[in-house]
C-alpha cells in the first residue's frame, strides 16, 4: 500500500487510506463522492456568474441518460454565498436545459427560452421566455427573520457570485417506484409541436405531483451520474465570449435527496460523508474519507471539502497589449465553515449565536451579530502570490510583496487577504467584470509584474494551508472592433 501525502486540509479533516482503483472501468472500494473523470455526475459547480459591466451567464445543463432526472438549481452571491435564488427542474430523458443569467435594473434574474418543466412555475418574460429576479431575503430582515450578515443588503449585491446544480434523483420511465413518479415521467416527456419545437405533455400536472403531499423522496430513484454542464460568459455589446466548465463531482449521494423548492436543500452538505481522492501522478493510490477515519469526516460538506483542498492555485496570465486577464478563485464550501447561517454539524442546524465558528480549515468566521470582532460581514484568510514571467525570471524574493488593491482594512503592508466565497484576481490594470468582489495585483503599476504575460501560483496563509477551492482563468483581447474581439477561459492547476 502506497501514501500518498496530504497537506494541511487533510489534517483538519483526517484520512484513510486504502489501495483501489477507479479509472479504466475498474470500480472503487466504496460509493463514495470523487471528481468525475469523465465529466458526468450528480453535482454541478460552475464558480462565477456575473451581469456587470456588460456581461451575461449562458448556461445549460443535459441529461445524458434515457431515465428522468429532478435537480436543483441554486444561485448563490459571491460574497458570503447567501442563496439568492433556487428552484427544482425536471429533464426528461435526454433533455437539455438552457437558461441566461442578465442584469436588471437593480439586480439580477434568469431567464430561459426552455420548455423544461420548473418548479414552482417561471413568471412570463415575453418573447418566449420565462424567469424570475433574484431576491435578497438571504441576507436583509424581514418580519422576524434576520438574515443580516453585515454585508451590503441591496440586489447589487445579487448581480455576480456562482452556482450549482444538484441532482436529486431520477425515475426510470419504463419502471417507476411509485404512480406519482410515473406522473411526473410521462407529462414531463416532451413531444414535436411543429418544426424544431417541442414540449413537455403537461408541466401543470408536474408540478401538482411534487405540489401533493403524498410525493416524497421515496419515490425517485437514488441520483445516477448522469449529468453534464457548460457555461459561457458573454459580453455581445463587444463580441466577446468565454466558455468553461463546471467542477463535476460523481457518486455524491447514495439514496435520494429531494426536496420541495421552499426548502434550501439540498446543498452541497447534503451528500454521503465519504470521499474518494485519486492521485493523479498514481492511479493505484486512492484516498479514502469517511465517518470512521480517525479523525472523522463527519459530513457531506466535509467530504466535498476534502475533494478539492488545494494548497496552491497555479495558473498564466496576459496583459500585454490590449488583453486583460482575470482569475475567478471560489471556495463553494466556506459558507459551511465560517457563516452563522449555515450548518456547523448538520445541514439541518445553524451554528447558533455565540456558537462555535469558525471550523477548520477556515480562520475567521463571517461576522454577524453572533461574531462582531468584524464590522463587514467578511471572512478573510491569508494569500501569497508569487509571479514568473515567460523566461523563468520571478518576482524580486519569489513573492510579491505589492499588496493586493484595495487592501483590505486593518490589514499590515505586504498582507494579502483574499474575503469572499467567489474571487476575482485581476493582474494589472484588468477589469474584465467590474467586479464588487475584485482583488488586484499592480494595479497602476504594470510594471511590478514580473513581465506583462507569465504564470503565477496563489498559496494560502502563511504556513501554505490548504482550502477547498476551484475556479478558472478567464483572458480577454479587445482590439475596439467587435469582429475580431474574442475571449478565452481555462482551467486552473492545483497542488495538493
Amino acid at each position: 500500500m502506497k501514501l500518498f501525502k496530504k497537506s494541511a486540509m487533510s489534517l483538519a479533516l483526517g484520512a484513510a487510506v486504502t489501495s483501489g482503483a477507479l479509472m479504466m472501468g475498474v470500480s472503487a472500494p466504496v460509493q463514495a463522492v470523487n471528481i468525475a473523470q469523465d465529466g458526468l455526475g450528480q453535482v454541478l459547480v460552475f464558480p462565477y456568474y456575473t451581469t456587470r459591466n456588460g456581461w451575461s451567464t449562458l448556461f445549460n445543463v443535459t441529461n445524458t441518460s434515457g431515465k428522468t432526472v429532478v435537480a436543483k438549481v441554486r444561485w448563490r452571491e459571491g460574497v458570503n454565498s447567501r442563496d439568492v435564488r433556487d428552484f427544482n427542474i425536471v429533464l426528461s430523458p435526454y433533455d437539455v436545459w438552457t437558461a441566461v443569467t442578465r442584469n436588471t435594473a437593480d439586480g439580477a434574474e434568469i431567464v430561459t427560452p426552455d420548455n423544461s418543466c420548473t418548479f414552482p412555475k417561471l413568471e412570463d418574460r415575453g418573447g418566449g421566455l420565462t424567469g424570475v429576479k433574484f431576491t435578497n431575503l438571504a441576507y436583509v430582515k424581514f418580519g422576524n427573520q434576520d438574515n443580516r450578515d453585515k454585508g451590503a443588503e441591496d440586489l447589487n449585491r445579487t448581480r455576480e457570485g456562482y452556482f450549482e446544480v444538484i441532482e436529486m434523483g431520477v425515475i426510470d420511465n419504463k419502471n417507476s417506484n411509485s404512480a406519482e413518479a410515473g406522473r411526473i415521467a410521462t407529462n414531463a416527456k416532451h413531444s414535436k409541436a411543429g418544426g424544431n419545437v417541442a414540449f413537455p405533455k403537461s408541466c401543470t400536472v408536474v408540478r401538482s405531483v411534487l405540489r401533493d403531499p403524498r410525493f416524497e423522496s421515496a419515490d425517485l430513484d437514488r441520483p445516477e451520474n448522469v449529468l453534464k454542464g457548460r457555461a459561457i460568459l458573454v459580453k455581445g455589446a463587444e463580441g466577446i465570449a468565454a466558455g468553461y466548465d463546471p467542477l463535476v463531482l460523481a457518486n455524491f449521494a447514495s439514496s435520494q435527496i429531494y426536496s420541495p423548492p421552499q426548502f434550501k436543500f439540498p446543498d452541497l452538505g447534503s451528500g454521503d460523508a465519504e470521499a474518494i481522492i485519486i492521485n493523479d501522478n498514481d492511479p493505484e493510490n486512492v484516498i479514502k474519507l469517511n465517518p470512521v477515519s480517525t479523525p472523522a469526516v463527519t459530513t457531506g460538506q466535509d467530504a466535498v471539502s476534502a475533494l478539492i483542498s488545494r494548497s496552491a492555485v497555479i495558473n498564466d496570465y496576459n496583459v500585454t497589449g490590449d488583453s486583460q486577464t482575470d482569475w475567478v478563485l471560489t471556495f463553494p464550501t466556506k459558507n459551511f465553515y465560517v457563516d452563522r447561517a449555515f450548518s456547523a454539524t448538520s445541514t439541518f442546524a445553524q451554528i447558533p449565536f455565540g456558537g462555535v465558528a469558525p471550523l477548520a480549515p477556515f480562520a475567521t468566521a463571517v461576522n454577524g451579530e453572533a461574531f462582531s470582532s468584524r464590522a463587514d460581514g467578511k471572512s478573510c484568510f491569508d494569500v501569497n502570490v508569487s509571479m514568473w514571467d515567460r523566461e523563468e525570471f520571478d518576482a524580486p524574493d519569489e513573492t510579491i510583496e505589492d499588496e493586493f488593491s484595495p487592501r483590505e482594512p486593518g490589514t499590515a503592508a505586504n498582507q494579502n487577504r483574499l474575503c469572499y466565497e467567489a474571487n476575482i484576481l485581476s493582474f494589472g490594470d484588468s477589469d474584465l467584470f467590474g467586479s464588487n468582489l475584485q482583488k488586484s495585483l499592480f494595479k497602476g503599476n504594470e510594471a511590478g509584474l514580473p513581465g506583462l504575460s507569465g504564470w503565477a501560483k496563489v498559496t494560502f496563509g502563511k504556513q501554505g494551508a490548504a482550502l477547498p477551492v476551484t475556479g478558472m482563468r478567464v483572458e480577454i483581447r479587445n482590439r475596439g472592433d467587435a469582429t475580431v474581439n474574442y475571449g478565452l477561459a481555462n482551467d486552473h492547476a492545483y497542488m495538493r
